[in-house]
């Protein structure tokens, strides 16, 4: 494929950055609502447990990489061990995974900003002004991207780690109690099914070759699971101390209405202004990220010859999509239901099964060979 998107070549640090931004934006969406609902006060813990399973499952994954198939990503595996009509069916599936959890966020956040800081303004305007914005960053390929992440990840830790400590005046450690919260089933039944969150190891799986490092991929998404699970619990764990855990689960917009406490005197106060900036910068990056990766694999499973000239397409198909639900609760619903409940078996058992397989049936390939010998 002549794309430059094909040769592009990334740091580490920018990768790092990239990545955590991806998964730290869920923070600023449904999670925490959907966290605190299934987990009560111990919701914290769900994004910890979730990570664990998420690192245990990309550990896996990279070392068969590693071991199998170094420089190649999960496309390429596929084709390897099942052929080239399996590697596009399959990243195809992935490309419409990834076109859908983008319209998903278009909508959640088109739908934030019109009920908090833009009420007066049409939701067609807002999500119009997102396609043109994530359009033009995803033409900038995979390096652009990873290079506007990595210019904003001081700016996101500093605003995340502000936000908890600028309400520390409101914090009610007792309202964490019962430590377990719903109970350990319901925490581990939540973890288990909020764990494709960290959709960062599907996409590690999809740059693989892109990285200026391969080697250098295990310590990437290393970073990108430990740190966007220790933000994400630290901001459930703030907020479940401001208010009750029962009004969490029933709050569309929880940091919003955690930055609108802040009260430092007179001339410091109604900051959310600020953080929703932050927050909307961010969302543009993600989903300029997943943009990307549609595309990406769309022209890798359908041979097309460039990936530029789809990504306008793409984008103008994502905001239709994103108006398809009635309201932001039936989105929320739909997200929740099948990209998040049921993308565990894309996010993890695609990857898992394609190196699986590979791997078995390279060794059966040498044993073969070794036989004949």
């Amino acid at each position: 494929m002549a794309n430059s998107d094909m040769k592009a070549r990334i740091g580490t640090r920018e990768l790092i950055a990239m990545m955590t931004l991806f998964v730290s934006t869920d923070t600023f969406l449904s999670f925490p609502q959907h966290a605190t609902a299934m987990a009560l006060e111990a919701a914290w813990m769900v994004p910890l447990l979730a990570a664990v399973i998420a690192l245990a499952i990309f550990l896996y994954v990279d070392n068969m990489l590693r071991k199998h198939f170094y420089g190649m990503d999960i496309v390429e595996v596929t084709v390897d061990t099942l052929g080239s009509v399996a590697g596009s069916v399959l990243a195809v599936i992935i490309g419409v995974y990834f076109l859908l959890e983008t319209a998903g966020v278009m909508r959640q956040f088109s739908e934030h900003v019109t009920t908090t800081v833009l009420p007066n303004t049409p939701i067609l305007v807002v999500g119009s002004m997102y396609t043109i914005t994530i359009g033009y960053i995803a033409y900038h390929g995979l390096e652009g991207i990873c290079r506007i992440a990595y210019l904003l990840m001081p700016i996101l830790l500093v605003g995340a780690v502000g936000l908890c400590l600028l309400t520390a005046k409101w914090w009610h450690p007792l309202m964490l109690l019962p430590i377990f919260g719903a109970g350990v089933n319901h925490i581990l039944f939540a973890a288990a099914s909020d764990a494709a969150v960290f959709m960062n190891v599907l996409l590690l799986c999809i740059v693989y070759p892109h990285a200026h490092n391969a080697r250098s991929l295990r310590r990437v998404g290393i970073w990108s699971i430990v740190v966007p699970a220790f933000l994400m619990a630290g901001f459930i764990a703030t907020y479940n101390m401001v208010f009750p855990a029962i009004e969490t689960q029933l709050s569309a917009f929880p940091l919003f209405q955690l930055a609108r406490i802040i009260y430092l005197g007179r001339f410091v106060q109604r900051m959310e202004s600020i953080f929703i900036f932050l927050w909307v910068t961010v969302a543009i990056v993600r989903m300029g990220m997943s943009l990307w990766a549609a595309a990406y694999l769309f022209a890798r499973g359908l041979h097309w010859p460039t990936t530029r000239p789809a990504i306008p397409a793409l984008a103008l198909l994502c905001f239709a999509l994103s108006l398809l639900p009635a309201d932001v609760g039936q989105a929320v619903n739909l997200v929740e239901t099948y990209l998040v409940a049921c993308g565990a078996a894309v996010v993890f058992g695609l990857p898992v099964l394609m190196v699986t397989l590979g791997a078995l049936r390279r060794r059966g390939d040498s044993k073969e060979r070794f036989g004949r010998a």
